[in-house]
C-alpha cells in the first residue's frame, strides 16, 4: 500500500525547514508541531484559541510556555505534555494522578490568564468516561492556585478540548460531553501548512 507524501513548508520556522509528512501522520507528532507553533506563530495561536470559548482573547493572548517550562520538573519532556499531580498535592483530593495530555496557558495584556486542557485521542485509544471526567475536574481544580501544586502556572479560567482524527467516535458517546471544544488533527495540520 502506497501513501501519498507531501512536502509542507511551515512559515513559522526560524530557518528554511521542510517537513516530510505522510497522509496519515501520528497524531502526537501533529500536536507537537502545534505546540511549537503556539509559541512561534501568532496566526496559528489565534486560530487555536478561536476554537475555544476564549475566542474573544485570541488576538492578544500570549503563550506562557516559558513560565510553564520553568515550573515543571527538570525531567519533563517538554513544556506542554503530560501534566499530572497526585491527589495529596491537591486540596480537592479528586485529581487522580492521570495526565492531562496537552496543557497550554495564555495571558492577555490585562493579566487575564486561561488554560486549554486537551485530551489527545491517538489511533486505537479507548477514551473512557472516567478519563473524560478527569479532564473537566482538573480544568476546574487547577485554575485555583490555592488548591493545586506549584507545577501548574496560575490562571483564572480553563476549558477542555478534545483533539482527534476526523471520524473518531468514542465507544461511549457520553464522554464527549466533558469537552467544551473539539479540533481535528487534520484541521491543525492544514492550518499549520497555510
Amino acid at each position: 500500500m502506497f501513501q501519498r507524501v507531501e512536502f509542507v513548508r511551515f512559515p513559522y520556522a526560524s530557518f528554511d525547514e521542510v517537513f516530510i509528512m505522510v497522509s496519515n501522520p501520528d497524531i502526537l507528532d501533529g500536536v507537537s508541531l502545534a505546540a511549537d507553533a503556539i509559541v512561534t506563530n501568532g496566526e496559528f495561536r489565534r486560530w487555536l484559541i478561536q476554537q475555544t470559548k476564549f475566542s474573544k482573547h485570541a488576538v492578544n493572548a500570549i503563550s506562557q510556555s516559558e513560565c510553564q517550562k520553568k515550573s515543571r520538573s527538570p525531567n519533563a519532556k517538554n513544556w506542554w505534555q503530560d501534566y499530572w499531580i497526585v491527589s495529596n498535592e491537591c486540596s480537592c483530593k479528586k485529581c487522580d494522578g492521570r495526565p492531562t495530555d496537552f496543557l497550554c496557558i495564555f495571558k492577555t495584556p490585562d493579566d487575564f490568564r486561561f488554560a486549554i486542557h486537551a485530551k489527545i485521542v491517538r489511533d486505537h485509544s479507548n477514551l473512557t468516561l472516567k478519563m473524560a471526567q478527569g479532564y473537566r475536574q482538573r480544568a476546574e481544580c487547577w485554575k485555583s492556585s490555592s488548591k493545586t501544586a506549584d507545577t501548574i502556572v496560575a490562571h483564572n479560567e480553563a476549558t477542555t478540548l478534545l483533539i482527534s482524527r476526523k471520524g473518531y467516535t468514542p465507544k461511549d458517546p457520553s464522554v464527549t460531553a466533558n469537552f467544551e471544544s473539539f479540533v481535528h488533527i487534520e484541521d491543525i495540520m492544514a492550518e499549520l501548512a497555510t
